[in-house]
């Protein structure tokens, strides 16, 4: 907005945050300033050299703020004006956004109603010795969780407010799936381990399912399954959960004559095989088995338990007898 001739801007003169505010609206401001601005959404730090997301900015309770989760710096618009540009108070900001208004875009709110809706976002952190010690325990390697997108994060968003965050007792990971996240903190109680807003249409593993040549898939219910399965050379992927029905499962079939079903032995899973059972046996005409495995729930703790030598002689036992 450009001020009409009868209100100038003094360089000399103290301005205020309501003289700002009656003239731009704090969402254009950071949008103006921040460019590449998603509300909800962590990017890299604009104030300062950052490797990773981890700058945010969401409604607040009567404003639009700031957090940075690599400083812990946070505030308003104002104050992460006064960061960017290095003053010492308010009154400088107030003033540089008066004298520089020609700069400054007016934001449809059409615009900033969109950018409401439900946002997820991740906070990156490095590996340290608890994430490594954690996934050796199933044989898994941070190559291979890198390669199937698992990432080890600090803090989960929704809309910018922080939900989750990592600690060295409850470590926090986010598979990226399709440009989702389902979000696992392994050591929480069974109510808070998952979230996000992957749906059924996300199948872990799928990326890499052609990735050996033999005719053999397992269908199992978890990706630290799938990539303890991959470790011994299957091809594996799994739905977002035991009863979460596999969308295109023909097309998944494709090239396989072999298909085993690896769910929980609880009863949950066995009702969720029995049905996956069916439907493949209605669509494809492939061998299909259930596997079931003893004294542990899945094949990940199989491993945890009895090791690389014991888990694989009870998968190659399995597939000779069938």
């Amino acid at each position: 907005m450009i001020f009409s001739s009868e209100y100038k801007i003094e360089k000399d003169q103290n301005y205020t945050k309501r003289d700002v505010l009656a003239n731009y609206d704090e969402y254009s401001l950071f949008k103006t300033y921040i460019p590449n601005l998603k509300l909800g959404q962590a990017i890299k730090s604009p104030l300062r050299k950052d490797r990773n997301p981890s700058f945010v900015v969401y409604r607040g309770k009567d404003e639009y703020v700031f957090k940075d989760f690599g400083t812990n710096q946070k505030g308003n618009i104002f104050v992460f004006l006064r960061y960017l540009w290095g003053y010492s108070n308010n009154n400088e900001v107030y003033k540089q956004i008066l004298l520089t208004e020609n700069t400054i875009k007016k934001y449809d709110y059409h615009k900033i109603t969109e950018e409401i809706e439900i946002r997820y976002g991740i906070v990156y952190r490095d590996w340290n010795e608890v994430d490594i010690r954690y996934w050796q325990d199933y044989g898994i390697s941070i190559k291979l969780l890198e390669k199937f997108n698992v990432i080890p994060i600090s803090h989960y968003l929704i809309n910018g407010i922080v939900k989750y965050k990592h600690t060295t007792k409850n470590p926090m990971y986010a598979y990226e799936i399709n440009g989702k996240y389902k979000i696992y903190r392994p050591l929480a109680s069974k109510s808070y381990k998952w979230h996000g807003n992957t749906t059924s249409e996300d199948i872990q593993g799928y990326k890499l399912m052609h990735n050996y040549g033999h005719d053999i898939l397992f269908i199992t219910k978890s990706l630290k399954d799938v990539m303890v399965l991959f470790n011994f050379g299957y091809n594996a992927i799994a739905p977002n959960s035991e009863t979460t029905e596999l969308h295109n499962i023909e097309s998944l079939l494709n090239g396989f004559r072999h298909i085993v079903i690896l769910y929980d032995r609880d009863s949950t899973g066995e009702e969720g095989s029995s049905l996956l059972e069916a439907k493949i046996s209605q669509i494809r005409d492939v061998t299909v088995h259930n596997m079931k495995i003893k004294e542990t729930k899945d094949i990940s703790d199989y491993y945890k338990a009895h090791g690389y030598e014991k888990t694989k002689e009870i998968l190659t036992k399995f597939l000779n007898n069938n």
